[in-house]
């Protein structure tokens, strides 16, 4: 089980546009980790699919500065907290995270932000470093993402294109900035037409009160009756 929240951290991110989570990823030493995708279901027909770009760089001023929490005395990004808290009240369901080949530059805030704007004004599809093989064992996928400039982050759009959700059910979820879902789950419901998509259902939490949000999510969960 998860301790509580013991501290706050600050890794940058911007007011409006990509908003940099951890989830995903274990910070250590200044060093990412990317944890390994799920390749064997553990029997569970759940399963939580998430998407993050924790920025490395902390030079930000404060009003751009994005929260993380510790747990175990590992530091998590929002949405990486969120999706553990969802795994552990799940009973421990499986995890996958999308990840691009070309991993971008998390250093260098200006370049990040502009390369997410260009990216999706050009419809760029970022190659995936993993595909999910096991899909079909699975009934239901909570889907969590950050928000890019009141969009789906291009690699979402390239996990979405590459898989079919038809005839499962879809819960999004994730943190944001002040947007909200903003538009992301129409694009969703165009992406995956014949999935079962609960897009009333998800559950978006600002990023400066994820620290504090984890009875909020547990509740969410249970409210889902998903076991």
């Amino acid at each position: 089980m998860m301790n509580t929240v013991s501290r706050r951290y600050f890794l940058k991110t911007m007011a409006t546009g990509l908003t940099a989570i951890t989830a995903g990823y274990l910070l250590s030493n200044n060093k990412v980790y990317a944890q390994s995708p799920t390749t064997q279901p553990n029997g569970n027909s759940i399963l939580i699919v998430y998407y993050s770009l924790p920025e490395t760089n902390s030079t930000l001023p404060e009003h751009r500065e994005n929260s993380t929490v510790t747990v175990n005395n590992q530091i998590l990004g929002n949405t990486q907290y969120m999706a553990m808290v969802i795994q552990e009240a799940l009973k421990n369901v499986d995890l996958f995270r999308i990840e691009t080949t070309v991993p971008y530059d998390t250093t260098d805030h200006a370049k990040l932000i502009a390369q997410a704007k260009n990216e999706l004004n050009s419809n760029y599809r970022p190659a995936l470093k993993h595909t999910l093989n096991n899909l079909d064992q699975y009934n239901t996928i909570l889907f969590g993402y950050p928000i890019w400039w009141a969009d789906l982050p291009t690699p979402v759009y390239s996990f979405m294109s590459q898989h079919d959700f038809a005839g499962k059910k879809l819960i999004p979820f994730g943190t944001h900035g002040g947007s909200g879902f903003a538009n992301t789950r129409s694009t969703i419901a165009k992406l995956q037409p014949h999935t079962n998509f609960h897009a009333q259902d998800g559950l978006t939490i600002y990023r400066d009160k994820i620290e504090n949000a984890k009875n909020d999510v547990v509740d969410w969960v249970n409210k889902l009756s998903l076991v």
